[in-house]
C-alpha cells in the first residue's frame, strides 16, 4: 500500500501525450494503450478515457549442470535439485539445463555415484556453492561436477633366504591404510582398492635379520581407474659360527684372523675366560674368511657345515660362502702333539 499500481491524469485537454518508464535491468518491459496509441504519442480525443498499461516481467535465469569424469566413461550419475523434484541423471559430457527460473537461491547435489568413484570437485561459474546457488535476474549459471574413478595399489614383497612378516607404514590420502605382508615361498603381496588418485608411499619397517635390497614403493602414483604395482625385495641375513675343539681339552688360547670379520680368540676349557664358540649374526650374504694362527704344539684340521656345500678349506683357513638366510658352522680342531723320548743305556756305562 506504499505506492498504488496506477496513476490517473484527469481534465486533460485533447491532444498528444507521452509516458516513458525508467528502464530496470531486472525486468523485460512491454507497454500498450487501450486506443492502440504508442506510448510516446498517446492521442487523447475529447471526452476519451485512455488506459496505458506497463507490464514488467522479471528476467528469469537458468542453471545448467555439467558432468565430467576421469577417465572418460559411460557410468551414470544421479542428481537432485531444488528446482527439479524428479531429479535427473548424467554421464560424462552430458549437461542438464533448467529454466527459466526466478531469481533466488537454489541447490543441486550429486547422489547415487557408482561404486569406485569419488566426487573430486563441484563448482559453479558464478562462484556459488552448488548447495546454495544465488541466481540473479537473467543470470545463467553453469555448475560442473567432476568425478574421478578410484584406483588400486599392489605392493609385491619378494624375499631371498626365507619367509617372514613385513610391516608397512603408508602416507598419502587416508584411503590408503597401513598393512602387513606375510611371504610364502619367497613372495607375497598386498592389494588395496578404492584409492583416491594421487601420490603415495609405502615405507617398510625392515625386521631384524633382514636387509632391504630394492624398493620402488616410495613414490606410488595412482591414476584414475588404474592399478599401480610396486615391489620391495628383502634378503635374509646369514650367520657364521666358529667352534674351537682341542684334543685333549686345555686352556690354550687360539687367535683367529679374518679380512672380512673382526679378529677374535677362543679356547676349549671350562673356566669361562674365553668361549669355545664365536658367532657372527646378521651378515650380508657373500664370501667370508676365517683363519687360525698356527700353534706349533698342535696339529690343526678345519671342517665346515655348509648347507649347500659351497664353502672350502685351505690349510688352517675356512673360505665361507654365505647364502641368504644360511647358517655355516666351521670347527677348528687342534690335536696336541706328543713327545717321544729315546734313551740309551749301556752296560757297563
Amino acid at each position: 500500500s506504499t505506492l498504488p499500481n496506477f496513476e490517473e491524469f484527469v481534465n486533460l485537454a485533447p491532444g498528444t501525450y507521452d509516458v516513458d518508464e525508467n528502464p530496470n535491468d531486472n525486468y523485460n518491459t512491454t507497454a500498450s494503450c487501450s486506443n492502440q496509441s504508442p506510448i510516446d504519442a498517446i492521442t487523447v480525443a475529447p471526452g476519451e478515457i485512455v488506459t496505458c498499461t506497463f507490464v514488467n516481467a522479471i528476467k528469469r535465469g537458468g542453471i545448467t549442470v555439467v558432468k565430467q569424469t576421469y577417465p572418460d566413461t559411460q557410468e551414470v550419475f544421479g542428481f537432485t535439485a531444488s528446482y527439479d523434484q524428479d531429479g535427473f541423471t548424467l554421464t560424462n559430457g552430458q549437461s542438464e539445463p533448467s529454466g527459466p527460473l526466478l531469481p533466488g537461491t537454489y541447490s543441486v547435489s550429486e547422489t547415487n555415484a557408482p561404486a569406485g568413484w569419488v566426487l573430486t570437485s563441484a563448482t559453479c561459474s558464478d562462484g556459488s556453492n552448488p548447495s546454495a546457488i544465488d541466481l540473479g535476474p537473467n543470470e545463467s549459471v553453469l555448475c560442473t561436477f567432476v568425478n574421478t574413478k578410484l584406483g588400486s595399489i599392489e605392493v609385491v614383497k619378494n624375499t631371498q633366504g626365507g619367509d617372514g612378516i613385513f610391516a608397512f607404514i603408508v602416507s598419502g590420502n587416508k584411503s590408503y591404510q597401513n598393512f602387513f605382508i606375510t611371504t610364502a615361498g619367497g613372495t607375497g603381496s598386498n592389494v588395496q582398492n578404492n584409492i583416491v588418485p594421487g601420490t603415495y608411499s609405502a615405507q617398510e619397517t625392515v625386521p631384524d635379520g633382514w636387509s632391504k635390497t630394492s624398493d620402488n614403493c616410495q613414490e606410488i602414483v595412482v591414476s584414475p581407474g588404474q592399478t599401480t604395482t610396486c615391489t620391495v625385495a628383502n634378503t635374509k641375513l646369514g650367520t657364521i659360527t666358529i667352534i674351537k675343539d682341542t684334543i685333549p681339552n686345555d686352556p690354550t688360547d687360539f687367535a683367529f684372523i679374518s679380512q672380512t670379520l673382526s679378529p677374535f680368540s677362543l679356547d676349549d676349557d671350562s673356566d669361562g675366560a674365553l668361549s669355545n664358540t664365536q658367532t657372527f649374526g646378521n651378515l650380508t650374504p657373500g664370501s667370508y674368511d676365517v683363519a687360525e694362527t698356527v700353534n706349533a704344539n698342535y696339529n690343526t684340521t678345519v671342517s665346515c657345515d655348509d648347507p649347500d656345500q659351497q664353502s672350502s678349506i685351505s690349510g688352517v683357513s675356512a673360505n665361507i660362502d654365505l647364502d641368504p638366510g644360511e647358517t655355516v658352522t666351521c670347527t677348528f680342531t687342534n690335536t696336541q702333539k706328543g713327545h717321544l723320548i729315546v734313551s740309551k743305556i749301556t752296560d757297563p756305562a
